[in-house]
């Protein structure tokens, strides 16, 4: 029973919008596309079956050409995003698992407890620095998706009673939202930061 790795990826031409005064559009996007590849590499190797949900046709065709399966977006929104992604694990019988698109830090290893609470039939949330959600993951289509602020704790009040797995790894919860969170990559990314550098000013 392979778990389906739902990660909802932005247009590329709007990515990273938050970076606008740090980053130009080539850079942003180049960052999305690396950061949405390594998530994607990361559910890989962990064992669960990768898919882009994707918000536009050209995310789907950059999904498919990587060789991972992709899954248009039909709504406008994370939660539509989410919702199809479950829908769709539902009818191949599986569970299902949400992650973000920008967490540098997500490996293989950190999934590991995620995916085996998951074969266990257990609800699984992740909650960021400032309440989000960037991991969730169970099974079936009772949960009702509400992404946005603080959505970890609307999340975590519908899974109560099905004794959610609280996952609290810096690996799952750290994401690229403002200039500290770049930097710090940067700082660590070296081969990123010097791709980056290298773009063209517009």
């Amino acid at each position: 029973m392979t778990v389906l790795g739902g990660v909802p990826i932005k247009p590329f031409r709007s990515a990273k919008n938050r970076l606008a005064k740090d980053l130009t559009i080539p850079q942003r996007r180049l960052l999305a596309e690396h950061l949405g590849q390594s998530t994607l590499n990361a559910v890989d190797e962990a064992g669960a079956e990768p898919m882009v949900l994707a918000a536009d046709e050209e995310v789907s065709v950059w999904a498919k050409r990587l060789g991972y399966r992709a899954l248009l977006d039909p709504g406008s929104d994370l939660n539509s995003a989410a919702r199809a992604a479950a829908d769709l694990a539902s009818k191949e019988d599986r569970p299902w698992l949400l992650i973000h698109g920008d967490l540098p830090l997500l490996d293989a290893d950190a999934l590991g407890q995620i995916l085996d609470a998951l074969a266990g039939g257990r609800p699984v949330i992740v909650p960021s620095p400032d309440g989000g959600t960037p991991v969730l993951g169970w099974r079936g289509t009772d949960l009702t998706f509400r992404y946005g602020a603080g959505s970890f704790q609307r999340h975590h009040r519908q899974l109560a009673g099905h004794r959610p797995l609280v996952v609290t790894d810096s690996r799952l919860m750290f994401d690229i939202d403002r200039p500290g969170d770049l930097a710090f990559l940067l700082q660590r990314d070296r081969s990123l930061a010097d791709r980056l550098s290298s773009l063209p000013a517009s």
